[in-house]
């Protein structure tokens, strides 16, 4: 098992892609993130289809996993640890801050995991992406 620590660089690379049903439109995105943008780089092509999941499907898969320019084995499976605060949503919940883990993800699923992640704290604190400050404290890969 190998435990990331805070000044290692990851890389995470994948899929987006999204089939818009009415239309029979296919899109197929590359994404490539650093940080933090995972979900504000989605949200921006789901903002496209007004978020229509009536009429759109989508699908997000991890193609691969860079760390400090090696890469991870695709067979291997993550945990990921850290905490999320409340900074602007529900009034008795702002500045709270709670603990999540999320194990045994499978790699072609970091991002479906991350941004479902992002959607259920949203909605658990009525707020908006903005108003949610997520830290990864710990990744562990096996």
């Amino acid at each position: 098992m190998k435990v990331l620590n805070k000044d290692d660089k990851i890389s995470l690379y994948g899929n987006l892609n999204i089939k818009v049903l009415s239309k029979k439109i296919e899109k197929n995105i590359c994404i490539s993130i650093v940080g933090d943008l995972l979900f504000g780089l989605v949200d921006k092509y789901y903002e496209q289809y007004d978020y229509n999941w009536m009429d759109i499907s989508k699908k997000t898969k991890t193609t691969k996993i860079k760390i400090d320019n090696e890469i991870i084995n695709p067979n291997s499976s993550i945990n990921i640890y850290g905490y999320v605060e409340d900074c602007r949503g529900l009034p008795s919940e702002n500045g709270k801050r709670y603990d999540f883990h999320i194990t045994e993800i499978a790699m072609a699923d970091i991002f479906e995991e991350l941004e479902l992640l992002y959607y259920y704290y949203m909605c658990e604190f009525d707020t908006i992406k903005e108003g949610l400050k997520f830290v990864i404290e710990k990744i562990e890969i096996k």
